[in-house]
């Protein structure tokens, strides 16, 4: 699920650099073969429209929603990941879920020698993890599979632009949404740098194409989906930055877990003599604004990476870029920035795939 915020950078840097400055130009998001609206795209201003889309939007919630049917599962998948040593781990991947409405909902995920473990309960969470973290790889296959979409609630405050196009043959309706300050450039044709996209079969209500952030695109083929009750997940997933594909997922199967044993919930003496346990949570995004004023276009350089619980940024790296040159000075300038938790002490852990969308003027490299 996605969510706003909860980190708040602490450095001097953001404090004039928070947001893009208003009248500044900014260079358009590159085209990309699975950049579906790229053009067409227009505003949703009526109430109706507005709540059809967002009801279709539900519609492909509630096919991965186990926890708001109450329905327990166990879910096994199978992934690759091939980053060319962009992010760590690459290699072959177990992974292994279960959950019950009453106990919980514990995943173990192997790959190599490693094992990465993470239990929540009703009242704490757990990890057994090397390094304390759990991989961005491994977050991202478990996120974009159970919990693409940011929460109902969230989308009826956005800004709601659309388009309808196609993908591989199938017709489809694009929401692209993002916070409802309306700024000179809703109108543009194409995707804004700061908007997310989700196209979606206005039939079925799959979700077939999920983009956080430009440069980043997951693929769901349904074509051989695995059900449980109301539920359904995809045969496949697959995720591709730019024209990279760093992540073939195939869900192997997919049961219902009747009879949950409680030994299967119960923390391990690993588990309890460890730090408090972190939980991978939903995806953190931040906008960074050029530091100074510039005749010319502004660029922008996305850059992903996972935000650890004690406020790092690890395995950071550039999806998508209207000036290669400026890659270098945004990981830079993502890295210099200091994180620090915004919610009270004793708070649950939690670590987030982050995305800055870092605006520069040209004379910044």
């Amino acid at each position: 699920m996605l969510q706003y915020v909860k980190y708040v950078a602490i450095c001097a840097l953001l404090t004039q650099a928070a947001f893009s400055q208003p009248g500044q130009d900014l260079a358009p998001v590159p085209e990309n073969r699975l950049e579906l609206a790229s053009s067409g795209v227009r505003i949703v201003d009526t109430p109706e429209e507005r709540d059809a889309l967002i009801r279709l939007m539900n519609k492909a919630r509630s096919y991965y929603d186990f926890k708001e049917s109450r329905q327990a599962y166990h879910v096994k998948t199978s992934f690759t990941v091939t980053s060319g040593g962009r992010t760590e781990l690459d290699g072959d991947w177990q992974l292994d879920e279960r959950y019950s409405p009453s106990l919980g909902v514990r995943l173990t995920a192997r790959t190599g020698g490693s094992v990465f473990e993470q239990l929540k309960t009703s009242i704490a969470n757990y990890q057994d993890t090397p390094g304390g973290t759990f991989p961005l790889r491994l977050h991202e296959a478990r996120g974009h599979l159970l919990g693409p979409l940011e929460s109902i609630k969230n989308a009826r405050r956005d800004l709601i632009r659309t388009a309808s196009t196609s993908l591989n043959g199938a017709q489809v309706t694009c929401l692209l949404l993002s916070d409802a300050r309306r700024s000179s450039d809703a109108g543009a044709p194409g995707r804004l740098w700061r908007e997310r996209e989700e196209c979606l079969d206005s039939q079925t209500g799959h979700l077939l194409l999920h983009s956080p952030a430009p440069g980043l695109y997951v693929l769901y083929d349904f074509s051989h989906p695995l059900k449980l009750e109301s539920n359904e997940l995809p045969g496949k997933m697959t995720v591709i930055e730019n024209e990279t594909t760093v992540i073939e997922e195939r869900v192997e199967s997919l049961e219902a877990l009747p009879a949950a044993d409680a030994s299967e919930f119960t923390p391990t003496a690993q588990m309890r003599s460890g730090r408090p346990g972190a939980a991978m949570a939903g995806l953190e995004k931040i906008s960074l604004g050029a530091t100074r004023p510039s005749s010319g276009s502004v660029q922008t350089v996305v850059i992903f990476g996972l935000l650890t619980p004690d406020g790092k940024v690890a395995e950071a790296h550039p999806l998508e870029s209207s000036d290669p040159a400026l890659v270098d000075a945004a990981l830079r300038r993502v890295e210099q920035i200091r994180w620090q938790r915004s919610v009270a002490p004793g708070a649950d852990r939690e670590q987030h795939e982050l995305f800055a969308i870092v605006h520069l003027t040209p004379d910044a490299r």
